[in-house]
């Protein structure tokens, strides 16, 4: 436990748990008595995998007697669980085990001393000589494993001879600059933080340990092994598109030791290469429980500009706090204006443009530098991959992931269009092979809220441009379209993989362009509004939906996990057909069509509202 004058632990140990019920108490005494008896200060993460036992009501409950933090999260993997855990972890160093306690905690005695000794990760194996496994896992999944362990050394070649033992230890700097590069959340995610650590030139020291089978192990022989070899191949496919950039630590220490690259051999002292400045340009508004976030990560630029559009909350406060200069101006209708006006109070040669949503990752932050200190002229713009985050969970599928232009030479940029806005560079433009994280929703009301505004701008820009709908882009963009955008994000680009946060934003990118085709209806053919009976156009009606929907779903019944894909298909399919078909809102022709569709969007937020306050329960 940890002592006075000592407020960091020594150890962290991390146990990812999904339905522990039966053995997380035991785990945790277990290793609260062995830390405590060495006088080790130490805490224990248990890292939630959406339980649905009463396995946290087990924590918490022993929380008040051992030094224990529970960090929970929706039912994602083991690699999702881990890596929550692994980057909460507060000590100097950090162990992830078993919840069923496989590898007992007194195997710590074998790996500390190598990880005082230089080494930056110790990993237990039953492979290696000296190695004990007193309970067999049965033949078919002791065979799989083997097969495992053979494929990733020959697709990764991270050169160790037992991958998916869970009992690794790391030092803390070295455990959160690997996790934070994790992007598998399944079984696959040992294979995936070992090929990280040996692309980083991290040394890797194999301990052979003591271990013993759980027979009630929820590993499924057959379908796990499937999906791990899949994310193999994605490990693998995924390095081949730089989501796993080479360290060059190595690099820099053998130029330093070299005689010739550091001066030596002729007496002079060489002088460091030249750095460009970089600025960051952030837009708010009202985004006081974000921007600390965007901020925390830019301590390494130059110079920060906020543009804000007039917060009434602390915003400006919190930036300046984080030594940004901000400029307060009111929103014009055009976020090219917003972004032009950050490019002329910015000072660096180079400007990074973010939303208050974006978080710069590790890599990010690497791939720029090296561009700042070896820029050759020949590009003015450079693009990177955006990764969505939503609801907490990174969509991995889908195409979510998708490049922006927004690494600028500050002299030749200028960005045009009121919404989806794009810097106007010339061409060709460079690749940054390293992604951002867009934080685009933490809430679901919050999300609606923004579908809200951006549909009503680009209606808006619509209608300015002086373009009418004909009969065929009516069809095509009010009935056609829609189907064949969610086709494609959840079946083409495989949202479902990304399980309900997949099928609720394939659902929601198809209502988005319905909404916005009515919108564009509305400003040309129906100036009162298509809720005009209520007084309300597209706009108000969502801000009256989008309201009155989280009073029902924290009032309304519960919805079950193995009812959710019913609710979102089937609820809003018959209050469509109710509006549309039963009350006869076809009569009204296409002010029927998009009224029906829009009742139909108010029961599908209600029910994914439900889902996100049982998920957060």
């Amino acid at each position: 436990m940890t002592v006075e004058g000592c407020p960091q632990p020594y150890l962290s140990v991390v146990i990812p748990a999904f339905n522990e019920s039966a053995a997380i108490a035991s785990t945790v005494k277990s290793v609260s008595a062995y830390l405590t008896a060495r006088r080790l200060t130490h805490e224990m993460v248990v890292a939630d995998d959406g339980s649905t036992d009463s396995t946290l009501m087990i924590v918490r409950e022993l929380a008040d007697r051992f030094p224990i933090r529970v960090v929970g999260g929706p039912h994602a993997g083991k690699g999702a669980a881990v890596k929550r855990g692994v980057l909460a972890a507060q000590g100097q160093r950090i162990l992830f085990m078993d919840a069923d306690h496989s590898t007992r905690i007194e195997e710590w005695a074998k790996c500390a001393p190598w990880l005082e000794q230089g080494y930056d990760l110790v990993i237990g194996s039953r492979k290696m000589a000296g190695a004990q496994v007193r309970v067999h896992q049965p033949p078919l999944r002791e065979f799989m494993g083997k097969v495992f362990t053979w494929l990733t050394n020959q697709l990764l070649t991270v050169g160790v001879t037992d991958i998916t033992c869970g009992f690794k230890c790391f030092h803390a700097p070295t455990a959160r600059e690997i996790f934070d590069r994790q992007r598998i959340e399944g079984w696959g995610f040992d294979a995936e933080i070992l090929f990280i650590a040996h692309r980083l030139g991290y040394r890797i020291k194999e301990v052979p340990v003591v271990w013993s089978n759980d027979e009630s192990s929820k590993v499924h022989v057959i379908r796990d092994a499937v999906r791990s070899l899949q994310e193999l191949v994605t490990i693998r496919a995924g390095a081949w598109r730089g989501w796993y950039p080479r360290d060059s630590r190595d690099a820099q220490v053998r130029q330093q030791a070299s005689p010739s690259a550091s001066g030596e051999s002729n007496g002079q002292q060489q002088q460091p290469a030249a750095r460009s400045r970089l600025s960051v340009v952030i837009l708010t508004k009202n985004e006081e429980r974000r921007i600390a976030r965007c901020l925390s990560h830019l301590s390494w630029v130059d110079d920060i500009v906020v543009v804000d559009g007039l917060s009434e909350d602390r915003t400006v406060e919190i930036a300046r706090q984080h030594g940004a200069r901000v400029i307060q101006r009111r929103f014009s209708g055009s976020f090219a204006d917003e972004r032009n006006a950050g490019l002329d109070a910015a000072t660096g040669e180079w400007v990074l443009q973010l939303d208050a949503d974006d978080v710069v990752t590790p890599q990010m932050r690497q791939a720029v530098e090296q561009l700042l200190r070896t820029d050759d002229g020949r590009y003015d713009a450079y693009k990177f991959r955006r990764q969505s985050v939503f609801l907490g969970h990174r969509l991995a599928y889908g195409a979510w992931t998708h490049y922006i232009p927004h690494v600028l030479r500050r002299s030749k940029a200028r960005y045009v269009g009121r919404v989806h806005e794009r810097p106007n560079v010339p061409e060709p433009l460079g690749v940054l092979h390293a992604d951002i994280e867009h934080w685009f929703c933490d809430r679901f009301e919050e999300f609606v809220g923004k579908v809200n505004r951006y549909t009503s701008l680009a209606a808006q820009q619509w209608a300015e441009s002086g373009e009418r709908f004909s009969r065929w882009d009516l069809w095509y963009r009010g009935v056609l379209r829609p189907g064949k955008l969610f086709w494609k994000l959840y079946v083409k680009k495989q949202g479902f993989r990304d399980g309900v946060y997949g099928r609720v934003m394939a659902l929601q990118n198809s209502w988005t362009h319905v909404i916005n085709t009515a919108k564009c209806w509305e400003l040309t053919r129906m100036p009162h509004g298509l809720f005009a009976h209520e007084r309300l156009t597209v706009d108000g009606y969502l801000v009256r939906m989008n309201q009155g929907s989280t009073i029902e779903a924290a009032t309304g019944a519960d919805t079950p996990q193995q009812n959710l894909a019913r609710r979102l298909w089937v609820r809003p399919a018959i209050t469509f057909w109710q509006t549309y078909v039963r009350e006869q809102g076809y009569q009204a022709g296409w002010p029927g069509w998009f009224r029906s569709v829009l009742v139909a969007y108010g029961t599908f937020v209600t029910h994914v509202k439900r889902w996100e306050q049982r998920r957060d329960a």
